[in-house]
């Protein structure tokens, strides 16, 4: 093993935005141009939605990339995320370039899972104040700790086979929703259409909440504790759960009171990502919505399955894009969505022969849920153990997060976030604090200028821990009554 900083061992430049203002610049498709938006986690950029010029490349001051560089982006949302160039191209100022000086020292695809190993550190340090980007500068003076290049394709080898897996547990989630969204369209045909003329009615006279209303439109600060909020971002996939929202007061979410939900609504986004869907159960009743989205609650859980892949249909998605309005952030009028004409199938056989295509389909879709969630755990424990600077693996890991800021940090994050599985892995972690702060507190007693780790944090002399102590006594009750 040996350690090196990146402006050692690697190629590092930024890429240029030709003038748009000259159209000889843009008007070739000779070098493809990746922004930001080109970038995505896990895959390989083969293709952009741009191109430029020899010309635009050469005003640029000829920065193109070959085949096989990290692609990192480096501004807001999106800092950190990377990928590898499928193809030689050119990027703009917001993507840097890696590539490996010598490939008997780096290889690139590991570098690449090293970077996604350490985004978290990466953009912790850069976050601090108002600035929210990375700059090459910063990138060169990183260091990292190489094993041989044989290791390192041996470990790049392992990680590419689960993420092959990955990728097929996700591409068989699709092929499900699909397969539904055919059932439906044979049963039911084109719900623009209408060619099978099913009776229409307006989407107010459907469903039983008759005041389709926007929700939260200012949510505050991030409550702990507080009132789960549901945003467009989190409408993801079928399923909707609380773990992850944001929380808010419930004097806010009070002044709201017509989107508090009562669970089972189908949850539609009318902002931004327009068209989004997701389901709730109980688990999410009294949670509130922000004003992106809008609650629709039906009769039965039935007629909620037949609304949900009703809006998914390809002709309804682009009709409720349409109806969206405004210049820069698009929005649905609640009127328009009231006046919304959609099927309303009164034959109960055809409703019950589609929710059962839908529930065998969910109970397909939760084991491969699960098993995606075990492969993804196993790629961050494999990530993990490549990448953990083997120089401190045997050193005490109590010192470790004294003396890290980064990790102590991290560490403090995961204690408040009270996410643990097992009343094991609380008192674990809850003893690992205490250790630290005895620590500290004794380091502090022998030298009054120690002020390293958690002594740092430390306001009018006292540390108050605050843990979530209904989430501890459930599981002490789970273990009492198992």
């Amino acid at each position: 093993m040996k350690k090196y900083a990146l402006r050692d061992i690697c190629y590092i430049q930024s890429g240029g935005t030709p003038d748009r203002s000259i159209s000889e610049y843009y008007n070739s498709p000779d070098i493809p141009w990746a922004k930001v938006g080109d970038l995505e986690d896990g895959k390989t950029i083969v293709k952009t939605k741009e191109s430029i010029s020899y010309k635009g490349l050469k005003s640029i001051g000829n920065r193109i990339f070959e085949k096989n560089t990290v692609m990192l982006a480096l501004y807001g949302s999106t800092l950190g995320k990377t990928c590898m160039s499928g193809i030689k191209l050119s990027c703009n100022q917001a993507v840097l370039g890696i590539t490996s000086k010598d490939d008997n020292i780096l290889d690139n695809t590991y570098l690449k899972y090293w970077f996604d190993f350490n985004k978290e550190r990466i953009a912790f340090r850069q976050k601090g104040g108002a600035q929210k980007n990375l700059n090459a500068n910063y990138i060169k003076n990183l260091e990292i700790v190489l094993p041989t290049v044989m290791e390192q394709k041996l470990a790049v080898h392992l990680l590419q086979n689960i993420q092959s897996l990955i990728e097929k547990r996700k591409k068989t989630l699709n092929i499900i929703e699909e397969y539904i969204n055919s059932i439906f369209y044979h049963f039911f045909g084109d719900p623009v259409i209408n060619e099978k003329k099913w009776k229409k009615e307006k989407l107010i006279d459907i469903v039983n909440n008759k005041s389709i209303s926007y929700g939260v439109v200012k949510s505050g600060l991030d409550i702990e504790g507080g009132v789960p909020i549901v945003r467009p971002i989190d409408l993801q996939g079928k399923y909707l759960h609380k773990k992850g929202l944001k929380t808010i007061s419930p004097e806010i979410s009070n002044q709201f009171k017509r989107t508090i939900l009562k669970g089972d609504e189908l949850l539609i986004s009318v902002r931004g990502s327009i068209g989004a869907l997701s389901l709730i159960d109980s688990e999410l009743k009294n949670a509130n919505v922000s004003r992106g989205i809008i609650p629709l609650q039906f009769e039965s859980l039935k007629i909620r399955a037949f609304y949900y892949y009703l809006f998914r249909q390809e002709n309804i998605q682009s009709l409720l894009h349409k109806k969206a309005r405004g210049i820069g952030l698009k929005q649905i009028n609640t009127i328009d969505l009231k006046n919304l004409e959609v099927l309303k199938i009164e034959d109960e056989n055809y409703l019950d022969v589609f929710y059962e295509f839908t529930l065998k389909g969910d109970v397909q879709r939760r084991f491969l849920e699960r098993s995606l969630e075990v492969l993804l755990e196993l790629f961050q424990s494999t990530l993990s153990k490549l990448f953990v600077n083997p120089d401190t693996n045997h050193n005490d890991p109590i010192n470790e997060l004294m003396f890290d800021e980064i990790n102590l940090e991290l560490f403090l994050n995961n204690i408040n976030a009270s996410d643990f599985q097992t009343e094991e892995q609380y008192s674990h972690e809850i003893e690992k604090l205490f250790e630290i702060l005895e620590r500290t507190q004794n380091l502090n007693e022998q030298d009054e200028s120690f002020k390293k780790g958690i002594i740092q944090r430390l306001k009018q002399s006292k540390i108050i821990l605050e843990v979530n102590r209904e989430y501890k006594n459930r599981l002490l009750d789970e273990a009492i009554t198992s």
